[in-house]
This record gives C-alpha cells, sequence and structure tokens, in this order.
C-alpha cells in the first residue's frame, strides 16, 4: 500500500472509530475561540446513557497560546454547557502549546497522575488526525508505545461550517475550514519527516494492537 492510501486508510478509521463499551476520559484538544465549539458541543451535548450513568472526566490543557482563550474560559464554557466542574481535570503545560508538545504533557499526565490507560481525544474534524498522530508520536517519543502503556480512541469534534473561515494553529493560519484541511495534511507530511509523527502505517499498528487487546 502507497504512502497516500495508507494515510487514507488511517484518516478513515480515526474520523470513523470505534469505542470501548466502558466509559472513557475525555481529553479536549486545544483549539482556537474559532473552533473550540466543535470540541465542546461533543462533551456538552452528549446524551449517550455512559455519561448518564458513569460519566468520565474531561481534562483540558493548563497551556496558553495566541488564539486560544484560556483555561478558565473554556471551564467556564463547559459548566455553562452543563458540565459538572468536578468532572473537569487541567493537564499543567511546562512548554509552550502546540499540538505535540500538549500530547506530551497528556501522554505524562494520564500515566503520573490520573491513572489512566485509556482515554479519548476529541479535536476539530479536520485536526483529529494529526492530534491522534501527535499522541501516538508522544507515547513514542517518551518510550510508552512499543508495548503501548496507554489506549487512546477518537471521538471528532462537531463538523463547523466547512466554508466559514477560521483561525487555526496558535491563530497563524486563516482559512475557510474545507482549506484548513489541506494545511493539516502539509504539517502531517512535515512534522513525520523531522520525526514528531510517526509513520501513518505505525499509527495504523498501533490501532490494530489497540482493537485485538481490547475486543
Amino acid at each position: 500500500m502507497n504512502e497516500q492510501n495508507t494515510l487514507l486508510r488511517l484518516l478513515t478509521l480515526v474520523l470513523c472509530d470505534r469505542l470501548p463499551r466502558h466509559p472513557l476520559p475525555r481529553y479536549l484538544v486545544g483549539e482556537t475561540d474559532d473552533n473550540r465549539p466543535a470540541v465542546l458541543m461533543r462533551v456538552c451535548d452528549a446524551k449517550l446513557p455512559e455519561w448518564q450513568i458513569n460519566p468520565p472526566p474531561i481534562a483540558i490543557t493548563g497551556g496558553q497560546t495566541t488564539g486560544y482563550s484560556g483555561t478558565d474560559s473554556w471551564i467556564e464554557a463547559m459548566v455553562v454547557g452543563g458540565i459538572k466542574r468536578n468532572r473537569i481535570c487541567v493537564v499543567p503545560m511546562a512548554e509552550p502549546l502546540n499540538t505535540f508538545t500538549e500530547m506530551l504533557a497528556l501522554v505524562r499526565y494520564a500515566e503520573q497522575t490520573a491513572g489512566w490507560n485509556a482515554l479519548a481525544i476529541v479535536a476539530a474534524p479536520f485536526h483529529q488526525l494529526r492530534a491522534f498522530l501527535s499522541v501516538v508520536g508522544a507515547m513514542k517519543r517518551l518510550g510508552r508505545l512499543n508495548p503501548p502503556t496507554l489506549w487512546v480512541y477518537n471521538v471528532p469534534g462537531v463538523a463547523l461550517p466547512w466554508g466559514e473561515v477560521a483561525l487555526h494553529s496558535q491563530g497563524e493560519v486563516r482559512d475557510r475550514r474545507v482549506g484548513l484541511i489541506d494545511a493539516e495534511l502539509e504539517r502531517i507530511r512535515t512534522y513525520t519527516a523531522k520525526g514528531d509523527l510517526p509513520p501513518a502505517e505505525e499509527a495504523l499498528s498501533y490501532l490494530w494492537l489497540r482493537d485485538r487487546s481490547n475486543p
């Protein structure tokens, strides 16, 4: 299978991921204010039984960057949306915030603080693939991938209008959301070549192992 087909297969599996039956903690990937509703609506509007009977924790970043309105603002929006404050966890960030450093902090937090062995990440749909690759890359960087110490699932955020112009990537990119897909794919190619992201084939192998281990 060539590289393009492998990436397309991975993209399809990420956007159509199947969750285990037990409730999972959710991590809301940091987004600019333009794209924040995509992830907040996914958890604030959830009507699934797992949220009503045994609601899992929801984690957000404690980092700060241009275009990201900050932890307090996200917490306030979730509380207004019906999420109880005691369910919200804040992942501390010691480095400048970007998707990769965010996932490094998340993997450390899941293992060292929260004691999670599985979680789901929620990102704007156009950002979901790179977010997933980043968390797999973070596990690899930290020596937590072979064998995996954390099973990561995907809950893509709510799709916002694709033709609407939005800011992304620390407010540095401005384009229609459909155009942000191309920008994300270009970042994936760049960061894979740099070594921050794993090759798509490696991420696919992780997914197969995850699903065999958690049928």
